[in-house]
């Protein structure tokens, strides 16, 4: 068996990405967060994650563990059926991992970027409303609110500034119109995107990348508003400046773009090599490595989108609107 191993063009990292690629296709779902506007106690918590598990439908597989006095795991296994494929590939088999954290009145919730975990967190959500009787708000990242220009500047500052990293290239740009707001509008640069709009993309979010100086003043920038469009979502790379250094890539944008709503993450990195290169292919993070980048982007989004709120409450006199009920 070594002497078989030992001729394989792939090494271990490539086996498991490949491996990875193989699995149900939630593996590959993006991440999103919400804050549930409560406080909360432990026996709460578990009062309402044991009230899901026991009214859990036929189908569905539900566990929960309490992993601190404050925070709690919520892992459920499901099945979707996709009626476009053929028969014996309709069925699906997907997995909600849901994470809960207490802290300062509030809750902070980690969960797939899927309609199966917005149910279930919408489900909980009217539990601890009825146990604590009382109307419960989330708080979400959303930029419905911002103009056009911060809207775009939420996405620079986050690929940027982002703390602990240090910005190396972006590999892709989603835009929307600003005078439209249908979601087919959207365009991506790996779209048939007009040359001249995919060149005033990049010029302007690699200067703003690459300069400290304010770049609002810039002639990329005034090109980029002219033409009407601006940031949904962005990918790039960025070196992580602590060991072991691994180059990661960010994928972060809105589901809905044009009404900034739906916003989703990843994180995949590519590994040092004994040259100093990188490795070619991205693979995923360990889950300890993985809730490390996934909290560095989680905290400073929030912070920026905050910053931002208060600059566009400034400058045009509206609130913020980030609360969203039930």
């Amino acid at each position: 068996m070594a002497d078989k191993l030992s001729i394989l063009a792939h090494d271990y990292f490539d086996i498991v990405d490949i491996i990875d690629r193989r699995q149900p296709s939630s593996r590959g779902e993006k991440t999103t967060t919400l804050t549930i506007d409560a406080s909360v106690t432990q026996d709460e918590l578990k009062a309402v994650l044991g009230s899901y598990k026991e009214e859990k439908k036929d189908a569905e597989s539900v566990k929960f563990n309490l992993t601190g006095t404050e925070s709690a795991v919520l892992e459920i296994d499901y099945d979707e059926f996709d009626f476009s494929k053929t028969r014996l590939a309709q069925r699906q088999p997907k997995e909600a991992r849901i994470e809960f954290k207490a802290a300062g009145g509030a809750i902070s919730v980690r969960m797939p970027a899927s309609d199966k975990a917005r149910e279930v967190v919408a489900n909980l959500q009217d539990k601890l409303s009825r146990l604590k009787k009382q109307e419960i708000d989330t708080i979400q990242i959303e930029v419905g609110t911002l103009t056009p220009e911060l809207r775009t500047k939420f996405f620079t500052t986050l690929m940027s500034k982002l703390p602990g990293y240090t910005y190396r290239t972006v590999t892709n740009v989603r835009v929307s119109p600003s005078e439209r707001l249908d979601e087919d509008d959207e365009l991506s640069l790996e779209d048939e995107a007009p040359e001249e709009i995919k060149e005033e993309i990049l010029s302007y979010v690699r200067s703003v990348a690459m300069s400290g100086e304010n770049l609002a003043v810039s002639p990329e920038y005034k090109q980029l508003l002219e033409s009407g469009y601006f940031v949904t979502a962005i990918t790039w790379r960025a070196e992580h400046r602590a060991s072991p250094y691994h180059l990661v890539r960010f994928e972060a944008g809105f589901e809905n773009g044009a009404t900034g709503t739906g916003f989703r993450y990843s994180v995949r990195y590519a590994p040092r090599t004994k040259d100093g290169s990188y490795a070619t292919t991205f693979r995923s993070f360990d889950s300890i490595e993985r809730e490390q980048h996934l909290q560095a982007l989680e905290v400073f989004a929030r912070q920026t989108l905050d910053d931002l709120q208060e600059l566009n409450d400034t400058d045009e006199g509206t609130a913020s609107g980030k609360v969203n009920r039930p």
